[in-house]
């Protein structure tokens, strides 16, 4: 309880898992917080006629500090998790000396190719949503889903990444996170398309490392040079990796350690 808080933010469907490297790296330095949005890992689901929205899950954020009176000096967001810790600034829920945004942009691109996209999306879905008899059949099935992110890395990361997302149930596993929500029901609110004051307003007052993947197409390379022309910011591209460079391969775990020690 004496060390300073570092909130961990997951990205769509994740969870606080996600980050035990980075807690053993840091816990003689940090006290690690994660906190699982709505929908993933052990928090309750919507029920189905809801959407769920960026802004709920704000203020989800803005209730647990408030009520738990954790005032984090430190954070890591991961996609959605980045995206959330800039709502959380604009909100002045959080004051923080360093934050480690993970590629996220505050503006997205268009994507490249609309039909592609949709069609991974629905590979995704159907990936994601299903149950599956074994450790090994689910970890395959993670594969598929992030091969194209991921195209490169071993097999027991993959195990190990697959651990953290899934949930062992009465009828099999699964995905411990609400993908028919996620992905098929419309958010109860527009979402936010720009996010440009906030993150302006972040790193004006907050030491901030941005983690690109050189092949990512959520945040491209011309969006990532204008993200850390601050001075309080800096950047690191990690090659051959898409969205969501994970954090326990080398060279983010060792750069994002280092920008928090």
């Amino acid at each position: 309880p004496e060390l300073p808080v570092l909130l961990v933010l997951a990205g769509h469907g994740g969870n606080s898992r996600e980050f035990a490297s980075v807690a053993a790296d840091l816990e003689d330095r940090w006290r690690v917080v994660g906190v699982d949005a709505r929908g993933s890992g052990g928090s309750d689901w919507l029920p189905a006629d809801r959407g769920y929205s960026q802004q709920q899950w704000a203020r989800d954020l803005v209730e647990v500090l408030q009520q738990t009176g954790m005032m984090p000096t430190a954070a890591i967001g991961v996609s959605l998790g980045g995206m959330l810790i800039m709502d959380l600034h604009e909100a002045g829920a959080i004051a923080l000396e360093r934050a480690v945004v993970v590629d996220v942009p505050p503006e997205f691109p268009q994507p490249t190719d609309p039909e592609a996209m949709a069609e991974q999306m629905a590979t995704t879905q159907r990936l994601l949503g299903a149950t599956y008899p074994d450790v090994d059949a689910i970890t395959d099935a993670w594969r598929e889903v992030r091969r194209p992110a991921w195209p490169d890395v071993d097999a027991e990361f993959l195990a190990h990444s697959a651990a953290a997302w899934t949930t062992k149930t009465d009828s099999g596993w699964r995905f411990a996170c609400d993908v028919d929500g996620y992905m098929m029901r419309p958010p109860s609110e527009p979402p936010i398309l720009d996010r440009w004051a906030s993150w302006e307003s972040l790193t004006s007052t907050t030491d901030t490392l941005v983690v690109r993947g050189a092949l990512s197409e959520a945040l491209v390379e011309n969006t990532f040079v204008r993200m850390v022309v601050g001075e309080r910011t800096t950047g690191l591209v990690v090659a051959e990796v898409g969205h969501c460079p994970p954090l326990e391969l080398e060279p983010t775990r060792s750069t994002v350690t280092d920008w928090l020690t």
